[in-house]
């Protein structure tokens, strides 16, 4: 036992060593790093915009009101699938999830809100054999 915790252990540095720490080392952002790098819109980037898209959020979602924000939406789905059902429910969160995410491009973010749940519901009863809620008002 004593030996495989040793052989355990000197496998996880050796790898913590010889692959991790290089990997992240190459993955810090510097100044050097900054003036050879080009965005997606050929702009340099520096340390304070780290990012192509100068865009604020809709929804400022950092820390615990981010958390609540989505624990809200998720007891809200949960109250109103016995009621509307999966197939009027699920789009819904699904687009407020996405749009809370940082999705952009609507058109994506409805398609795939609509489809995931057709597919979810009609593989799920047809392959499964699992019937979701349906419209019960």
């Amino acid at each position: 036992v004593i030996f495989a915790l040793y052989v355990t252990a000197a496998t996880i540095r050796h790898v913590a060593d010889d692959y991790l720490y290089p990997q992240l080392y190459l993955q810090r952002f510097t100044p050097d790093k900054a003036a050879r790098e080009l965005t997606y819109y050929h702009r340099v980037c520096d340390a304070s915009t780290q990012t192509a898209h100068d865009t604020t959020e809709l929804i400022v979602t950092d820390g615990f009101r981010g958390i609540f924000i989505y624990i809200g939406i998720f007891i809200a789905y949960w109250l109103a699938v016995p009621h509307l059902g999966f197939m009027v429910t699920t789009p819904f969160v699904m687009l407020a999830v996405a749009v809370l995410l940082g999705g952009r491009s609507w058109i994506p973010i409805i398609t795939m809100s609509v489809i995931t749940p057709v597919l979810i519901y009609y593989g799920s009863r047809e392959f499964l054999r699992v019937y979701l809620p349906t419209w019960t008002l």
